[in-house]
Parts: structure tokens; C-alpha cells; sequence
């Protein structure tokens, strides 16, 4: 998935992304999110969320809040990628899903 993502994607194509990357990560309750983060999803995950439809968007958001909910967010998003992470699960606060409260608690 991390290498099909391209500067020229349509729309759709993002949005399609960040629904595959969404179910890749929910899927078994986050046994990939691993697999995820070591091929570069978090950085292809955080360009999906600043450029896609609002849809996308939330798809995105979500399965980001999903990696910083499994796994150490201090391996899944190293640097500056902790605190460009921070907007995506913010932006779920309006959903007020439990994933979001534990995804910003971390």
C-alpha cells in the first residue's frame, strides 16, 4: 500500500488508500499495525490526512489513532511525526469515539 501512493493520485485514490490503510490496521484487533509503521505507513498515513477528501480524511484519522493506540507511539511516530500525528486524532475528538480519548492519552 505505502508503495503505491504517488504526489498525482486522484482524490479517490487517496481516499481508497486510506480506507485499505484503515482495514489493514483494524483488522485482527491491530496485529498489523507493526507491519504497518516498519514499511511507512505512519508517514504515508499523515500526507493521506493533510491531502484527501473528508472522508479520506476520517479514514485516515482513524487509523492513525488506531497505530498510536497499539503500539508504543514513541516507535510509530518518532520525531516530529509525534507531534504531526497530534491534529489527526484531534480532529476525531468531534466523533467522540474511545479510540480517540485513548490515541491522545498515549
Amino acid at each position: 500500500v505505502v508503495s503505491t501512493q504517488s504526489t498525482g493520485d486522484s482524490e479517490r485514490t487517496r481516499e481508497f488508500l486510506a480506507r485499505s490503510y484503515f482495514g489493514i490496521v483494524s483488522n485482527d484487533d491491530g496485529k498489523h499495525c507493526g507491519a504497518v509503521v516498519q514499511q511507512g505507513g505512519t508517514r504515508s498515513l499523515l500526507n493521506l490526512y493533510s491531502e484527501n477528501t473528508k472522508e479520506g480524511k476520517q479514514y485516515a484519522a482513524h487509523a492513525i489513532a488506531k497505530i498510536a493506540i497499539k503500539m508504543n507511539p514513541a516507535l510509530a511516530f518518532s520525531g516530529q511525526r509525534a507531534m504531526d500525528a497530534c491534529r489527526p486524532c484531534i480532529s476525531l475528538i468531534e466523533s467522540t469515539n474511545q479510540n480517540t480519548f485513548l490515541s491522545t492519552t498515549d
